[in-house]
């Protein structure tokens, strides 16, 4: 698990850094009885029902997915807090929500003087929102987001918050979930050569995923390779996906479902929660089973945006 932290960030599937404790799989949840503990999977996003998209005019299928996905999440609300960077994922967030007549106070943390916070500023112009900026050059994204919620709080009288002033849209997911970021042509070429191990290889390669043997005793220095067992462990335990969408899988499966972690773990003290309309099942699933190749960098996503 250390190695796996020191490589990718995070760990992958179950393990922690700690001894004895487990988390979740994802799609997973906890059934207790008086004798045992057990782990059900209840959601799998690699073999979920669900459609492909209309090969017609998959640009369309996908906006009205994602649309849906928004309006399901709205639930009455008039008013509303949504993270807005200036970039594809947020502001594809706030121009559904403004579309659909809803008064959008949006908030953007960036560091001064970035790209960021000058694009934020200009699509919030572009769609109508009210915008609300905390440039912060210090502390890292979990610090920062939490910062400019509490700041707008503070700064704004109560009788204009939102219904639900805790609850925040964000574009979290849509990177990855919809522009399959992190791949290219080059991996997609030697997965599609049924070589597991080469494909792990390149995308270990492409994402720096790797840790160098100089951190380990000459005893122990194969665990280094752990991160590239690991990758060509979970390419192998899905066969039967076609090898390119194997390879964005695996970035759902981890890198994503840990973006938010440290999030999470610390919700019960912030008391701030998410909405996250780029990981609907309905609109995941059916972006997993369609070909990989209309969405790498991000041709399908500028297409709707």
């Amino acid at each position: 698990a250390a190695t796996e932290m020191a490589a990718f960030g995070y760990t992958l599937g179950t393990k922690t850094l700690f001894k004895n404790i487990k988390v979740l799989n994802p799609g997973q949840m906890i059934i207790a009885n008086s004798e045992k503990l057990v782990a059900n999977g209840y959601w799998d996003l690699a073999n979920a029902p669900s459609k492909r998209l209309n090969e017609s005019d998959p640009g369309t299928y996908v906006k009205e997915l994602f649309r849906t996905a928004v309006k399901d999440r709205v639930q009455g609300q008039r008013r509303v807090l949504a993270h807005l960077s200036g970039g594809l994922d947020s502001r594809l967030v706030v121009s559904e929500l403004c579309e659909l007549g809803i008064e959008v106070h949006t908030l953007n943390y960036s560091p001064q003087n970035t790209k960021d916070l000058i694009f934020g500023k200009m699509a919030a112009e572009a769609l109508g929102s009210i915008h609300y900026e905390l440039p912060k050059d210090e502390g890292g994204w979990y610090e920062r987001q939490i910062a400019v919620v509490q700041a707008w709080w503070a700064d704004h009288d109560k009788t204009i918050w939102p219904e639900y002033p805790r609850l925040i849209w964000s574009g979290d997911g849509g990177s990855c979930g919809l522009g399959h970021i992190y791949l290219d042509w080059q991996i997609l070429q030697i997965a599609r050569q049924r070589n597991s191990e080469a494909a792990a290889k390149e995308i270990q390669k492409k994402l720096k995923h790797n840790v160098s043997p100089k951190m380990f005793r000459r005893s122990s220095k194969e665990m280094s390779e752990i991160p590239l067992w690991d990758i060509i462990k979970d390419l192998d335990s899905r066969t039967h996906i076609e090898p390119g969408r194997n390879c964005h899988l695996f970035l759902m499966s981890h890198n994503q479902r840990k973006m938010l972690f440290e999030f999470y773990e610390k919700i019960y003290a912030t008391r701030i929660d998410f909405i996250l309309p780029f990981f609907d099942g309905r609109f995941a699933s059916a972006i997993a089973h369609s070909p990989i190749d209309i969405f790498m960098y991000h041709k399908l996503y500028n297409e709707i945006i």
